[in-house]
Formats: structure tokens, sequence, C-alpha cells
């Protein structure tokens, strides 16, 4: 047979790659090592390829093993031609049939073994197609399912384990409306990851809405709970069968569940429970959050509310109302753990303020001379210090072990340390490598040691006087337990109320949607559908005050190259659905498509003649009718008339992707384009390519806090279907709009609304349009109750500073003598008063914790309440700190006016400057009868050094004269003096 063709005649390039493998289980009774076959078990290949449905057909290639136990897939692509096998997941099964069974009667015991562990007597396993089998993912490194086609031939085996399944559905979050994709299975009595666990997720990388779920397997025999989580956001569900008498949980035994009933009822209350628990030993331990109490308590009246409803049998307020009591405990978990971990941060914080201070207090207590002396005495003050915070502090209460903080704190301290030291050696090596290439020696100063040396000169001045340092500490610890006691950080939520400069109330009602018109995640509808879109039949009562409805749910799909467009052939609805070839039907691409919910039979905006051409019909499909599933279409006139169609063709027929849609309105485009949202806007597509073409073309920088106006597509443009067929064809969600009942208050449903999401909502109450945001902060309390303690403890600390400055005028001047400038006199005053600051707040944190602790537990002060947090810390030491160096600024400049000038204004009184003679002071003041001497040990210098000519001084011609001024005569001595005799001329003749 001679083939022809450019595709026979192409070279068949061996682009095909094997997998192949075996499927085995462990047999702890004969083996070490997995290596019993697991026979006819399904081996199933997922691609995580986006096109999961291939002309109807799922494809997930499946095979079954052999009597050993292998499999193979044959002809998958090899990654050079296609990346869609880049990575791939290998998942092995064991179904529950009579094949399976029959084929490993030893797996089959082996299972039954493990159902009947821990003294459970189970019910017998009946071949229903379960899942008994299946991979196990506790090590994946030793037991991989992952694999790459980058080879033509590629072995994997696989490691099953005996085990029940568990699947659990609508995994969404009510906060942000996202998927939960973090599953972590616990063993209920350790809190650890099983020794022999696996999951299986969709096979899809994009995730889709409808295969929101996940199953779990894990030994039939064991208690398990599940988290739920986010990522970095922590944990969002918890489900552990808990009770209020046992708030953490029993747990569920996998041998008898296949599903959680009320998963979302079961986890809130799971987290309810375990959150009362938190609460109470906060508490108890006088640490209060009005915020966690009110979210924890409207959580409850939700959940109650949920559970009445599911007596009741009414499942769309269960839904609704576990949905929101799910947010709110949500919220009030995390910050609970938020709480905790601040707690344990604080410590940290104090833990690095007591080296300076066990520093500081040897210095003063003991002030040991050896280097020895020195360790063991700041690590007896520092031990001291740590068990006084552990038997106060409650970080410690939840934390598992009180060694467990130390050990974080030392490890974070030696970190610290060595790199340290890591960096100032390589700074002095980099250092000595310019010195050596430069030929330049720099001497640079060394901040760390001088900050050291002045710290140990105001330690010893602050030793000298002992009465003053006990009263100075004792003000600042006063402060710093004022500050501890009566102030704290206070966490609240407020509500963000801003006008929107475009809104128009053309309704009262809701608006969700993106401030960039970006797609809306499905679940939000769902959830606000539930909520909001109250029908006849759901099993609820419906009066005129309460009724609400979805005023619209716009769905389209974005213009541009590879869109999605509407394919529009008319014909007859009576004739066949494939007209015939030989009639010619005209056909249109419509630029976009629109799609609206059909819960609302008219419009939010309610046009004049619902039953006009110009609307949608009143017999628009509404759910909870026969109609729901009842399609239709409504076009533009223009297209209509393109397309051959009037108001007399209602009711004909449009193939819409291959489907048969009746038209059941005409739009006119110059009334419809008219019609905006509560936002401003028009409810049409935005027409994101000429958007993107404006905002190229603007001049002007865009304010970021400011809306952009959106250039919107004409309804002449736009194809309107149903919204259920819109969700089949790909389309996504960009606005959804809900009218509520004149009963109902819009404010307080949209302060719910953002309260418990971290969503932002429009809010129309007839009048004005409102953006609704929730905001979490903290305020001080009682901030104005400690002006008048921290004004007293500042001038208290200004005067002792100002009595030690004017005690120590005469040390002043030895240090000027000494070669001190002013600014290093003043620094040393500060270095004094920061000495303070930190024994005052070190010293006033603790035993303020161990006082307020002990009149907690006393009862003498009753609504006490302790500050442990991280901010409370920081703040309250920053606080007290800030208080006393501040205090310490008009000291020190008194201290500076008080010692010499390092410099003089040019040419000052007294000193005379011309040519090659130049007339200075020295540095220091001296009493006549002192002169004389300093001079003859001035001559005996000089005359060592006259008429060397090596050194970096040398003099000549040295005489002793005496000056007469102004009556009174001094004595002198006159020397011409080269600084360096290397460089000729460079002299100088003082007097």
């Amino acid at each position: 047979m001679n083939w022809k063709g450019p595709f026979v005649n192409a070279q068949l390039l061996d682009k095909w790659s094997r997998l192949s493998g075996r499927v085995v289980w462990l047999e702890p009774k004969t083996n070490y090592t997995p290596d019993e076959p697991l026979a006819d078990s399904l081996v199933v290949l997922k691609s995580q390829r986006g096109d999961k449905y291939l002309m109807g057909t799922r494809g997930v290639p499946a095979v079954l093993t052999d009597d050993k136990g292998a499999y193979e897939f044959d002809g998958a692509i090899d990654i050079t031609g296609n990346s869609l096998f880049n990575e791939c997941l290998v998942e092995a099964y064991g179904i529950a049939d009579d094949h399976f069974i029959q084929a490993n009667p030893a797996a089959w015991a082996e299972l039954e073994r493990a159902r009947s562990q821990r003294g459970r007597l189970p019910a017998p396993l009946e071949p229903d197609g379960s899942v008994i089998f299946a991979q196990d993912m506790a090590r994946p490194l030793d037991f991989p399912n992952k694999v790459a086609f980058i080879k033509q031939d590629q072995s994997l085996n696989l490691v099953t384990f005996p085990c029940r399944a568990l699947t659990l559905y609508g995994l969404t979050e009510p906060r942000g409306f996202i998927p939960l994709k973090q599953v972590v299975l616990l063993e209920a009595g350790t809190d650890s990851p099983p020794f022999q666990f696996g999951q299986s997720t969709s096979d899809s990388t994009i995730g889709l809405v409808e295969e929101n779920c996940i199953s779990l397997w894990a030994d039939p025999s064991m208690n398990v709970r599940i988290t739920f989580g986010l990522g970095f956001q922590g944990k969002r569900l918890v489900l552990t069968n808990s009770s209020p008498e046992k708030p953490f949980g029993e747990g569920f035994l996998f041998d008898r569940i296949s599903t959680i009933p009320s998963m979302v009822l079961q986890g809130a209350r799971d987290m309810w429970n375990l959150d009362s628990l938190r609460i109470e030993k906060l508490e108890a331990h006088g640490v209060q959050n009005p915020r966690i109490r009110k979210l924890h308590e409207e959580s409850r009246q939700y959940l109650d509310k949920a559970g009445q409803a599911l007596e009741s049998l009414d499942y769309l307020e269960y839904r609704s109302s576990s949905e929101r009591g799910w947010a709110l405990e949500s919220k009030a978990y995390s910050e609970l753990y938020t709480i905790t971990n601040n707690m344990i941060r604080g410590v940290l914080f104090y833990l690095a303020l007591l080296v300076p201070f066990a520093y500081c207090f040897e210095r003063l207590l003991f002030a040991a001379a050896t280097i020895r002396g020195r360790i063991l005495g700041m690590m007896a003050v520092f031990a001291i210090s740590f068990l006084g915070l552990v038997m106060v502090h409650p970080a410690f209460r939840f934390a598992k072990t009180p060694l467990v903080v130390l050990l974080a704190f030392l490890i974070l301290s030696l970190a610290v340390a060595v790199i340290a030291l890591i960096m100032g050696k390589f700074d002095r090596l980099l250092l000595q490598q310019k010195m050596m290439a430069v030929g330049i020696h720099e001497d640079s100063a060394n901040l760390g040691g001088t900050i050291a040396r002045a710290i140990d000169l105001g330690i010893s001045n602050i030793r000298r006087r002992p009465q003053r340092c006990f009263l100075t500490a004792a003000t600042i610890v006063l402060i710093t337990f004022t500050l501890l006691s009566f102030t704290s950080l206070v966490p609240e939520t407020s509500i963000s109320i801003l006008q929107h400069p475009k809104g128009e109330p053309v309704y009262r009602g809701l608006l969700a949607r993106d401030r960039g018109w970006m797609p809306i995640p499905l679940p939000l509808y769902q959830s606000l559908k539930r909520t909001f879109g109250s029908e006849e039949g759901a099993g609820s009562e419906i009066t005129s005050s309460t009724r609400s409805d979805l005023a619209h749910a716009a769905l389209w799909w974005r213009g541009g190259p590879g869109s999605s467009r509407i394919l529009l052939e008319t014909f007859p609805r009576s004739i066949s659905p494939r007209p015939p070839p030989a009639r010619p039907h005209p056909c249109l691409k419509a630029p976009h498509n629109l799609a609206f919910s059909p819960l609302s039979p008219c419009w939010a905006w309610n046009p004049p003649n619902p039953g006009s051409a110009e609307s949608i019909p009143p017999w628009w499909p509404v759910p909870g009718s026969a109609r729901e599933d009842q399609m239709g279409i409504i076009l533009p006139l223009h297209i209509a008339k393109f397309l051959g169609y009037g108001p007399q063709d209602i009711g004909k027929g449009v193939l819409v992707y291959g489907e048969n849609l009746p038209l059941i309105g005409l739009l006119d485009s110059a009334k419809v384009d008219k019609i905006i949202d509560i936002d401003g806007e028009p409810i049409m597509p935005v027409n994101f390519s000429l958007q993107t073409l404006m905002r190229a073309n603007r001049t002007e920088q865009v304010v970021p806090d400011t809306l952009e106006d959106y250039v919107h597509y004409s309804s002449d443009q736009v194809a309107i279907v149903p919204l259920k067929m819109a969700l089949r064809l790909g389309a996504s969600f960009r606005s959804i709009g809900i009218r509520v009942g004149p009963g109902m208050d819009v404010r307080k449903e949209a302060e719910g609304y953002a309260r418990r999401s971290n969503q932002t909502i429009l809010a129309s109450d007839g009048e004005t349009v409102n953006l609704y945001a929730s905001l979490d902060r903290s305020r001080v309390n009682a901030a104005a109750e400690i002006i008048v303690p921290v004004l007293l403890a500042f001038l208290m600390v200004l005067g002792t500073m100002l009595g030690s400055v004017y005690e120590r005028r005469s040390e002043i001047f030895i240090y000027n003598s000494v070669g001190l400038s002013p600014t290093h006199v003043s620094m040393l005053f500060l270095a004094e008063s920061a000495v303070y600051a930190i024994l005052g707040a070190s010293l006033g944190y603790l035993l303020g914790q161990i006082v307020s602790r002990l009149l907690f537990v006393s009862g003498l002060l009753e609504g006490l309440t302790l500050n442990y947090s991280a901010g409370s810390t920081v703040f309250v030491t920053g606080l007290t700190m800030f208080i006393v160096l501040l205090s310490t600024l008009f000291p020190m400049r008194q201290a500076f006016l008080a010692a010499v000038p390092e410099t003089k204004e040019a040419n000052p009184e007294g000193e005379e400057e011309s040519g090659e003679r130049l007339s200075i002071f020295l540095p220091f003041v001296t009493d006549r009868q002192s002169v004389e001497a300093m001079q003859a040990y001035m001559l005996e210098f000089l005359e060592g050094v006259q008429g060397v000519s090596v050194g970096q001084l040398a003099v000549e011609d040295l005489q002793v004269g005496v000056l007469e001024e102004e009556g009174l005569s001094s004595p002198v001595l006159k020397f011409r003096a080269w600084l360096a005799p290397s460089i000729s001329g460079s002299a100088m003749m003082p007097c």
C-alpha cells in the first residue's frame, strides 16, 4: 500500500515514554520492607493537565495490576515533546470487591486485623466498592509517587497500606472564599501525623469549584483530628469531634465514617469549644480581649441558629448561619493563636532586655574584678529574673515547657552573636586588605567599645551615689508599674465607612465586585445566594419586610485575542437542530456575553414595562419553580435585526454553542446603556483592551487610593444568556447585586458582612452609597489617666539629672583636662541615664508582673487588665525608656555648656593670627601658681626634641622669656617647631 500525504510521509520521532512498576504492601509478620504484591489493584496516572475532559471523556489513564502487582502505562508523551507530563502523580488503590478479595486473601486478612486493633470489634466489612488499600504518603522520600516523563522507560514502585477512606466536600472558607488546600491529618492521641496516611485531591492545577473536595485515608482503627489551613494564613477549620465537656475532642474513628455529616457546623462548633477553653484560660490570667469575646458570642448565636435550622430541615438557613458562625469563629481562632504567639514574642523581647540588665545590675551590685566573676554574676541575675518571669507570665502556661522558650532565646542570641563576630572579622579582613593595597594606615574607632566604656563610666558614677541611684531607679520602676497596670493595648474591630464618590442609589441593597473588575469566586455568589436569595419553597417564612433577592449576578468573558466568543446562528424552533445545508442562515459573533442570575424575574432598576420586548419578560426562569432549567437568550435590537428578528419573532430558536435557545427578549441599547448600578458604572462588560490602551496613553499619574474610570462595552455588542449556561461555558462572576426588603437594615447587613469576611462591599440605603470595610486595630486604654504620673516621673528624673550635673562640675573640668570634648562629656550623662532606663524598665516590668499577678490572684484589684503581648511589652518598655532619655536632654545641654567648647568663633578676642604666628588657648584652666611648673615641664620636653631630625616634632632656637601684659608677668617659651620635619617649610613659632 502506498501511503502519501504530509503527515504520513513525515518521519515519526520516538517521543513515547513508558512507566512501569509494582504495587506492594507490607506484611509485618514476614518482612521488614513492603514487598507483598497487591494484585487486581487500580493505578491512576494524574497528569494535572488543564483539559481534563477530552470530547466528553475524562482523560485520566487508569490500569489494573496483574497477579504480581505489576502495572504499565505505555504511550505517554515525552517531556521533550509536551510539558503536560512534567510532574505526574501516580496513585494506587485496592477496591473492596469480590475480584480484589479473591486475588489478595492475605491483604484482606491484614485489613481485618488492622480494623480489630485497640480492642475494638468492628462490624464485618462488606465488598461495597470502597477504598481499602491506598498510597502511603507519610514518607514521600522513601515511597515517592511523583514522576516526570524524561526518559523512554521509567519505573516506579508504589507502596500501599490497609486503610479506610474519608471524603470531605465544600472546602471553601467563608472569609476570603478561597479553597482550603492545606489539610493535615493528626492522630488524636498524640496530635502528630500518623505513621501511614494519604490523601487525594483534584488532578487539575486550576482548581475547579466543582471538585473542591478531598479524600483522606488512614489506619481504620485510628482516631484522627483534621485541620484545614491556608499556608501562612493559619488554620481556618478544625474537626475534632469535641463537646463543651471535652473541648479538645475525641477525634473521628476512621472505620465508622465515610464522610463527616454537617461538616461546616461540626467544624465551627469544634473551633468554638476549643476557643472557649482558651478564652477562659487567658481570662484566668487576667488577659482580656473584647474583640475576641464579641466574635465568640456572635458566632455562638449563629451556630445555635444553624443547629435549630438543621433540626427543622431548613437547610438554606442552616448553611447560611453555619457559614456566618464559621467565619466569625475562624477570626476568633486566628486571633487567639496570634495572642499566644505574641505572648511568647513578648517574653523573648524581655529576655533580650535582660541581657543588658544583667550586665548593669552585676556592675552595680557585685562589680567583680575578673571576667569569670562578671560572667557568673550576669548568669545569676539572668537566671533569677527568668525564674521570676516563669512563675508569673502565662506564656509559659501555653508553651509545652518553659525550657522551650529559653532554648529559643539562647539559640537566637547565639545566632546573633555568631553573625556579629563573623561580620566583624570579615570587616577587619577587608580593612587589612585595603591597607595592604593602598599603603595607608587607617585607624577607626571601635564604636561598640566606646559605648561599653561610656556605660562602665556611668555605672561607676552611679555606684558612688547609692542613695540617688536607689531613689531614681525606684521612680522609674514605679512609672513602669503604672504603665503596666493601668494601660493596655485593647484590640478592636472598626468598620470603615467611606462614601462612594460616583455612587448612585438606584436601589436599596448591596453590591459585591472587585475594584478592578477582576473575577470574584463562585463560592461568594453561592454564599450570598444562600444568605439573601430567599425564595418560596426554601423552607423559611418569607414576608414583605424581610424579602431580599439577588438583583443581578453578572458574568462575562474578557475580550481580547483567544477569548471565548459566542457564535449565534438562527433557525426556527420547529425544524431540526441541524439546519439543512441548502438553506443558508445568517450567523454573528457577538463581542461579549453577559449572563444574569435567574433569581429575580425583573431588573433591579425596574424597567417601566417589564412585559415589553425591551426588557426581560416576567417568565424569565425563577428558581424553585418548574421553569428553573428553562433556557433563553436576549439580543440587542440591531443584532436581532441583522439576524432577521423582530418583536414578532419572540420564541424562535437561536443556536448558541450548539444549543437551541429560544429568543425571549430584545434590548433597546439606547435605553439600556443609561442604566447604571449603585457604583455608578454600567453593568455591561469592561472593554479591557481599550482600557489598557487608555492607561498607556495617560500622562498623569493615577493616585492608588482613587477609583479608576472604566470603559464598558455598549449593550448592542452583548448577548445575554442565563447564568446556568454561562457557568457551563466558563464565564466568571464580575458583579453581584442584592436588593433587600424594606424592613432590612442595609448598614447592619453590610457591617456584618465586612466584619466576618475579608471582603469589602458597597451598600446603598436609598440615599447614599457607601463602601464598607473591616479594620482590625488596637488602641491604648486609659491613655489620659497616665499623663500626670508620666509627667511627674519626667520631672523627677529631670531634677535628679540636673542635680547630678551641678554636683559634678569639678568632674566635668577633669574630663576636659584629659581630652574629652563637651560632646563626649554630655554623652556620659546620656549613658548614665541609659543605665537608669535599662534597670528601671527591666526591674519595673518584672516586679510589675509579679505584683500585678499577686493582686489579681488575691482579688484586691478587680477588673485589672494585664499586659502580656509583645506589643504591650514593647510599648511599656519603650515608653519608660523614652521618658528617662527625654528627661536627660536638658541636663546634657547644661553639661555641654559647663565644659569648654570644642571650637571658637573665627578670630575671637584674645587670639591673634598673622603670618607664621598663632596664639591659641589651651583646652583647660589652671591657677597662676601652677604655670611655672607647667612651663618647666614643657621646657624639659622640648629640650629632648631640639635638633632632632626624625619623629613627628622637632624644635630649634628654644628660649625662655617673660611676657608682660596688663601689669602681670607670665613665663613663656619661644621656639621654632616643625610638626613634620620631612616637609620643608612647615614650621610654627608659638609664644
